[in-house]
């Protein structure tokens, strides 16, 4: 079973959400994802492996099923609905979850967003207990 939050599927991807919420309000500055892609990787090369930006794979035939927790207000959300995507194109069983008026960090900060990780637990023990 996957169950991934706030996930970056493609990380030399342009998809509309990453133009969207540029602020740092939004809690992952387009900056700070450029730092962590220099640090991380070699070159601009790498963020093209299909290992690092997963929805390059030709295939997703024969993954686990996938649980997606998304926010709405992520730099990171088209991610999670291009990962859905290719999965429920492959027949995997995919669920995804979106937390209306949250920002991407939210998980860290659960005295702050406790409704919003009640959601995503809650979106866990369902998805769990459907399979």
């Amino acid at each position: 079973m996957q169950v991934l939050v706030c996930g970056e599927f493609d990380l030399a991807g342009e998809r509309p959400s990453r133009k969207e919420f540029t602020k740092p309000m939004y809690g992952i500055k387009p900056e700070v994802t450029k730092w962590l892609h220099e640090t991380a990787f070699r070159n601009a090369d790498d963020l093209m492996n299909p290992r690092a930006s997963v929805l390059l794979n030709k295939s997703f035939d024969g993954l686990p099923p996938c649980l997606l927790i998304v926010c709405e207000l992520d730099p990171l959300r088209d991610d999670s609905y291009a990962y859905q995507e290719a999965l429920d194109k492959a027949g995997v069983k995919t669920k995804l979850t979106l937390i209306r008026g949250i920002i991407h960090p939210f998980f860290s900060f659960p005295g702050i967003y406790r409704n919003a990780c009640g959601q995503m637990i809650n979106a866990v023990q369902e998805f769990m207990a459907s399979l």
